[in-house]
């Protein structure tokens, strides 16, 4: 009976042992719980084959496609080949221009306006240097008129008011060529006067360089044995002179009035040749 009653004792502690039914509790727990893991990975297994599969189908679809559609294009390009039907040129692709903002306007500088050439805008000073300087042909004009002087003596008179003049010029003996470059250069040839200033300058000047030209040919009447004396010769030379100082004082006197009016006087032989020299837009007045 005793060991009857130990047996029961020794039952009844390990039914009622509660480590070993907590070890049994968590080995069921572990068992699922492989059993859930092993199929969830068969699982995606299974969707990452199906998922390969069905690209695979695709990609073979797409190829069978596209082999399609070139056969086809190959066919009809045969076709036309043997119907004699070019095939149409491919069209451009279209480029889109975009627009170019416009540029700002820009400002619009006005332009310096010269002085027109007429009597209201021309200076008064500029009018009396311009007439002045007309003097200079004047002065080397006068040696040809000695025979016009003893033929007409009443032709003199209009020549009186330039006695001081002449008598200061000749004074100068070769000195007048200072007057001619002071004149060139001073007056002619400097921008910073008005071009009315500087065409009568340059008009005077080349009329006084193309005395030069008779000058060679009085030297030819001349001769080696001096000037004519008689017969033809003196009155070839009377003609020469007295044509070449009318020549002279004509063209002063015109252009120096017109200087004093304001106006710009074209001489001929050298009123291109002086408007050139001038900077040119200079017209006839």
């Amino acid at each position: 009976m005793a060991s009857t009653s130990l047996a029961g004792v020794g039952t009844a502690s390990v039914r009622h042992n509660p480590i070993r039914s907590l070890v049994e509790r968590r080995g069921v727990r572990v068992s699922r719980a492989q059993r859930v893991a092993g199929v969830t990975t068969a699982l995606s297994k299974n969707e990452d084959s199906k998922l390969r599969t069905g690209q695979m189908v695709r990609g073979q679809r797409f190829a069978v496609r596209c082999r399609a559609e070139k056969e086809k294009q190959n066919t009809l390009s045969n076709l036309d080949a043997l119907l004699g039907i070019e095939p149409e040129p491919e069209k451009p692709p279209r480029v889109e221009v975009k627009a170019e903002a416009a540029p700002p306007p820009q400002e619009v500088k006005p332009t310096p306006v010269e002085k027109s050439n007429d009597d209201t805008s021309i200076d008064f000073s500029d009018r009396i240097i311009g007439s002045v300087c007309y003097f200079l042909p004047l002065m080397d004009g006068l040696k040809y008129s000695k025979f016009l002087l003893t033929q007409f003596p009443q032709f003199g008179y209009l020549l009186v008011p330039l006695a001081p003049v002449a008598k200061i010029y000749y004074s100068l003996g070769f000195l007048n060529i200072i007057v001619f470059f002071a004149m060139y250069f001073g007056v002619g040839q400097n921008r910073q006067l008005s071009k009315f200033l500087r065409y009568n300058a340059m008009q005077a000047i080349v009329l006084d360089i193309l005395l030069i030209l008779p000058d060679v040919l009085s030297s030819l009447f001349n001769g080696i044995n001096g000037p004519p004396t008689g017969g033809a010769g003196l009155e070839a030379k009377i003609l020469f002179d007295n044509t070449v100082f009318l020549f002279v004082y004509l063209s002063v006197a015109y252009a120096s009035i017109s200087s004093l009016l304001g106006k710009s006087a074209k001489l001929p032989l050298v009123g291109e040749a002086a408007d050139m020299q001038s900077g040119g837009g200079m017209d006839d007045q």
